[in-house]
Order: structure tokens, then C-alpha cells, then sequence
């Protein structure tokens, strides 16, 4: 500083502690990063919406699932991920949950279906959780692709079906029918053996 005369009097130094702030803000990083690898390295689809629908976050899972590039679903409505036929309808339901919005399974004992950026649909099963930022509500969606599983139940029941048939055509015929094991250990047969 300068005296009156406008000599150079003296230096004043402030000092402001700002290793809490640092270590703080390196910390608040560090969790941020955190956050958006476990997002990005999920396995399954996840997607933010505000009350309109808005896809406001998708992670790669999800864009993969439905056949979209990065950054394509950003706000689109979430209606573009639901089937052609249930869209309106949906938008319905989506009224209804932000009426009364709860974390829960979606569509519990019905068929959900979503549909893919080219038109195809495919099985899906969806959980939904509600969270408050800045006074507004968000809907955070789970989605999970259960193809795989729907092939797997379709040809068990297939597999009973057929095997039911064989078993029925077995029982009724008069010829012998003998079933053995590999080791040729007799494991079963019909009336007519």
C-alpha cells in the first residue's frame, strides 16, 4: 500500500485456507466420475425423464438396446421406446404415475414390449424410481431386455408340450415301447412291453 504521499508504505497479505475447499472439491470430482462410470458401465438400459417425458440421461446400454448412436434419445419423448399400438395409451399411464409417483416395477403381470429405433419391438421389464432435484420430479427408469429369458421359458414349454404328445402316443399305441439310459438300464415303458 501507499502512504498519503503516494510512498510505498508497506504490503498487506491475505490469507484464505483453501485446502478444505480443495480436498472438497477434488472429492466431489472423484464421486461425479464415479458416478457416471457406474451409469455408463451398467448393463442395463437406464433413462432420467422429468414429468413431460423428456429423455433427459440415457446410458449406452440403453441407446444399444434400442438401436440408437449417442446422445440421439436426448429430448425425444420417452415415447419413442414404447410400441406404436401403446403409445397413447401411455402417455396416459405417464400422467397417471407423475399424479402419484412411486419407486416400483412397471407393468407387474403384463407383457411389456419396447420398440426399437427401426419399428421391431422386443420383450422388456421395466422399474421405476421417482427422485426430487431443485423442486421438480424426475423418473429414473431401469430396462431390462429379457429376450434371452422369453426364448428360454417359450421352448420349455414347447419341450413339456412335445414331450406330453410322446408321452400320450407311447401310453395308447399296443406295440412295446421300452425306454433305456445310455448304459442301457431299462428307465421306462408302455402297457404293451
Amino acid at each position: 500500500y501507499q502512504d498519503t504521499n503516494k510512498v510505498f508504505a508497506g504490503l498487506v497479505l491475505t490469507y484464505v485456507e483453501i485446502t478444505e475447499t480443495a480436498r472438497l472439491t477434488q472429492a466431489l470430482a472423484r464421486n461425479k466420475a464415479r458416478l457416471e462410470a457406474i451409469v455408463a458401465t451398467n448393463p442395463n438400459g437406464l433413462l432420467v425423464v422429468d414429468r413431460k417425458g423428456e429423455l433427459l440421461m440415457v446410458n449406452p446400454a440403453l441407446e444399444g438396446m434400442f438401436g440408437y448412436g449417442a446422445g440421439e434419445l436426448l429430448g425425444q419423448s420417452v415415447d419413442v421406446l414404447v410400441p406404436d399400438l401403446q403409445r397413447v395409451h401411455h402417455a396416459t399411464l405417464r400422467d397417471d404415475f407423475m399424479r402419484r409417483p412411486s419407486s416400483r416395477p412397471m407393468g407387474v403381470g403384463s407383457a411389456l414390449q419396447g420398440r426399437r429405433r427401426d419399428g421391431g419391438c422386443f420383450p422388456i421389464e421395466v422399474s421405476l424410481g421417482v427422485f426430487r432435484s431443485d423442486g421438480e420430479d424426475f423418473v429414473q427408469a431401469t430396462i431390462v431386455d429379457i429376450s434371452q429369458r422369453v426364448r428360454g421359458e417359450e421352448a420349455i414349454r414347447d419341450n413339456l408340450a412335445l414331450n406330453a404328445r410322446l408321452a400320450s402316443i407311447v401310453s395308447s399305441t399296443d406295440d412295446a415301447v421300452i425306454g433305456c439310459d445310455l448304459d442301457g438300464v431299462v428307465n421306462s415303458c408302455n402297457l404293451g412291453a
